[in-house]
């Protein structure tokens, strides 16, 4: 299974963390309306963080809002 992590294309803090492809189908209207997204990264679910992880396995999606430099909802090495 994937995942796709999309933000804020104009409040680059605000990021959101879902299966591929399902943005629109799980994440609640009130947090797809804060502004325009793009999708910046996708991968395997099971390099996730574990609490991302988590978050996907209990509601499908999760939203974060970091600053962008040096986010990364992946497991490094």
């Amino acid at each position: 299974m994937r995942y796709e992590v999309t933000r804020g294309s104009i409040h680059k803090r605000r990021h959101v963390i879902c299966q591929e492809d399902q943005f629109y189908k799980v994440v609640p209207d009130d947090i797809r309306n804060r502004g325009a997204w793009q999708v910046i990264d996708r991968g395997d679910i099971d390099q996730l963080k574990p609490d991302f992880r988590h978050a996907l396995e209990q509601d499908g999606w999760c939203y974060i809002e970091i600053y962008p430099v040096g986010f990364s909802p992946t497991i490094r090495p």
